[in-house]
């Protein structure tokens, strides 16, 4: 693979599992030195342990807790202080509560907005100044179809968290372009993960009416986040990369079935 990444600093958070374990494992792979950010220290040493033994360079930065002001100095600082430049900010950690929206306590509604909208402000304050010096800094946000797409019931809190961060990384391009910062999102649809509890059942039912039918990788967001982290995508930014399948396109499959019907039988 291409070391199109080599000399460069990213920190991915949530980085010990599913997509992000995926993300960290792609950057590193093309050369950069990759801050993997973890709640839990076993699930973030096994990502480092994966990458080293591939010949690529990792660190830990375990006991990170999302909700938490902190959190971001501590990472941050702690980034620049080891290896002395911060210039690629992937954010995967999230929190995806399923509930009625109804039923979800104020309680949990806040520790969500925490983890998932506060969280992207924090790391604006902290990172953009380190970026800005890298001359070239990235600042990925993984988003959601859930965000502006697809509204499902059971995660309309999680949706609405989704969007603020889709405005936020919008408002940022327009603000802090010219620092030398890009500003995109990476907007997953249904993304097969080990955090993922959906029976398969399910998902082939999901995923039957979709242009393309089958559930996504964690690679392949990994592989759009690396897109967005090349040189070569310098001039992108305040886009939302969406990477669903064509889910989110909204085509009707009782419909498009009578369609291609007629058409068949139109050729005979």
């Amino acid at each position: 693979m291409d070391k199109k990444l080599e000399g460069k600093v990213a920190i991915v958070t949530g980085g010990g599992r599913g997509m992000g374990r995926s993300i960290a494992a792609a950057l590193a792979a093309q050369g950069a030195t990759v801050v993997i950010a973890a709640r839990t220290a076993q699930y973030g040493e096994a990502t480092v342990a994966e990458i080293v033994a591939g010949g690529g360079r990792a660190s830990l930065f375990a006991g990170f807790e999302l909700a938490e002001r902190s959190s971001s100095q501590k990472l941050i600082g702690d980034t620049v202080r080891r290896h002395g430049r911060l210039d690629i900010l992937v954010l995967c950690a999230a929190d995806a509560p399923n509930g009625a929206l109804l039923q979800m306590a104020d309680e949990d509604f806040d520790q969500l907005a925490k983890s998932n909208f506060y969280s992207l402000f924090w790391f604006a304050k902290d990172a953009i100044p380190e970026l800005a010096r890298s001359g070239a800094g990235r600042f990925i946000s993984i988003s959601s179809c859930a965000g502006n797409r697809i509204h499902s019931p059971g995660i309309v809190p999680y949706g609405a968290t989704k969007a603020a961060i889709n405005s936020m990384i919008r408002g940022m391009a327009i603000e802090y372009g010219r620092l030398g910062i890009t500003f995109n999102t990476v907007d997953p649809g249904l993304i097969a993960s080990d955090r993922m509890y959906l029976p398969p059942e399910m998902v082939q039912g999901i995923t039957s009416s979709f242009p393309i039918p089958r559930i996504g990788t964690c690679d392949e967001i990994a592989s759009a986040v690396s897109f967005l982290a090349w040189p070569e995508s310098a001039y992108i930014t305040g886009h939302h990369l969406v990477v669903d399948g064509g889910a989110s396109l909204g085509s009707v499959p009782n419909l498009d079935d009578s369609l291609q019907s007629e058409q068949a039988a139109g050729k005979r």
